[in-house]
């Protein structure tokens, strides 16, 4: 690691360096000093605030720090106000996390504006931590009252699953076009990964969730649905997450495996131009496909619970891999929980990158159809989805990217790659015809 940040480091221009290091420097401080104002000023206890009532701090201060999921301590807030527990499931308020007690935390943005699902950010959780204007943090019994009050959804549920970088974000907008709310990547789902009280939690987190995104009275067209798109390492609570929402519509989004991995190899910076572009796009990154306070080393534990993937929960030996390598475990591991949550009985509907590139318009259709809708988008919107930057803004905007090469793949790389998804169980996806499609893929041709 040493050597590698010296060469680094020695390839770039001095004031480069320099300006790298006063940099991280800088960062790190701010950090240490937010987390004393945090100790100091911005303690939380649930049990100050009377039940059926919820305290509503201003935020003061904000910052993530990036190796972690959404926490209630990526803001810095005193004073406030107590009002009544339903103001959680009001227009502007929204589910933004859990803390390891298993309480809730929800985030409210300023009067007048748009829905956090609504906001020019990609994902939910960055547009929840840039535009909110107050936190609350309600206990783990008022939260499940909170759920009764919700109900299940009066709309129905489409559930995008995806291996990741496969075309989800596109999907998400072709439906937000048809009318759809959609939650891109809520953090309180992903915190059920590794959440001892997952189980308990998870029916109450959909049907808040739901209500939070169906609660605005000002559309002039009502939403016609919620579709969630988790991220794509929530696949592995497949059986979990559909018994906790029964009334739901699952959907799988997956890609050729090569495609796929090589796609993430890039975003996730291979090739850095600088170092502070190479930490700027690492370290969300980290903090996304991992749920941990430490960086990309809990994915054993995360991903794998099976005897024979005993070895990949050391983190040393995970972090010992090159990174396509990983990153075709992780794409090996996504897709061998779809196939293992069908063969249990969850009902979920494959859909092929490639059908979604060549007719959008039919497969969101088909998604609509699915959840007994008819279908309304048009050709035009599903071109004007396909055409956009459905990752505008963020850190993997088409823009940002181009920067980036994609990495060829050697002919080792490649014999590695087919013998990790052996040894995975995860067929093949690199050759033509009916063999490169995963059990449970809708056709176009199907009606």
């Amino acid at each position: 690691l040493a050597q590698g940040c010296w060469s680094l480091a020695m390839s770039l221009p001095a004031s480069h360096v320099v300006y790298c290091i006063a940099f991280l420097t800088w960062l790190k401080v701010v950090e240490q000093v937010f987390a004393v104002l945090r100790k100091v000023l911005g303690k939380w206890d649930v049990q100050d605030v009377p039940g059926g009532k919820v305290l509503w701090k201003p935020i003061r201060a904000r910052i993530k720090e990036p190796v972690e999921l959404a926490k209630v301590e990526d803001f810095l807030c005193f004073g406030g106000q107590v009002e009544d527990l339903s103001s959680c499931l009001a227009t502007r308020s929204s589910l933004y996390c859990f803390t390891p007690a298993g309480d809730a935390v929800f985030v409210r943005g300023k009067p007048g504006a748009a829905e956090f699902y609504e906001s020019k950010n990609a994902f939910l959780f960055d547009a929840q931590f840039s535009e909110a204007t107050s936190v609350a943090v309600v206990s783990k019994d008022d939260f499940h009252k909170l759920a009764k009050m919700a109900g299940e959804p009066n709309v129905p549920l489409a559930m995008i699953y995806n291996t990741t970088r496969c075309g989800s974000m596109v999907i998400c907008d072709l439906l937000a076009a048809g009318g759809a709310a959609v939650l891109k990547e809520p953090d309180a789902l992903t915190w059920l990964l590794f959440h001892p009280m997952a189980e308990e939690l998870a029916p109450s987190a959909f049907k808040v969730l739901c209500a939070c995104a169906t609660r605005r009275h000002s559309w002039e067209t009502p939403r016609s649905m919620v579709v969630i798109k988790p991220r794509g390492h929530c696949t592995k609570l497949l059986p979990m997450l559909t018994k906790a929402a029964p009334y739901a519509q699952n959907f799988f989004l997956y890609r050729q495996g090569l495609d796929t991995v090589n796609s993430m190899t890039r975003a996730y910076g291979s090739q850095p131009i600088d170092v502070l572009r190479q930490y700027t796009l690492r370290s969300p990154v980290l903090r996304r496909l991992f749920p941990s306070v430490v960086p990309a080393i809990k994915f054993g534990t995360v991903l794998c619970d099976e005897a024979e993937f005993e070895w990949l929960k050391n983190d040393a030996t995970f972090l010992t891999l090159e990174a396509f390598e990983r990153n075709t475990l992780v794409y090996g591991f996504i897709v061998r929980s779809y196939l293992k949550a069908r063969n249990s009985g969850v009902r979920i509907t494959g859909i092929w990158y490639e059908d979604l590139v060549k007719q959008p318009a039919k497969i969101a259709s088909k998604v609509f159809k699915a959840c007994s809708l008819d279908p309304v988008v048009k050709e035009a919107e599903a071109t004007k989805a396909l055409g956009n930057d459905s990752h505008a803004g963020g850190l993997f905007s088409s823009g940002r990217l181009k920067g980036f090469k994609m990495p060829a793949v050697s002919l080792e790389e490649d014999a590695r790659h087919r013998l990790l998804c052996k040894k995975l169980g995860v067929p093949m996806l690199d050759t033509k015809g009916k063999e490169a499609i995963l059990p449970g893929t809708i056709f176009l041709d199907a009606a």
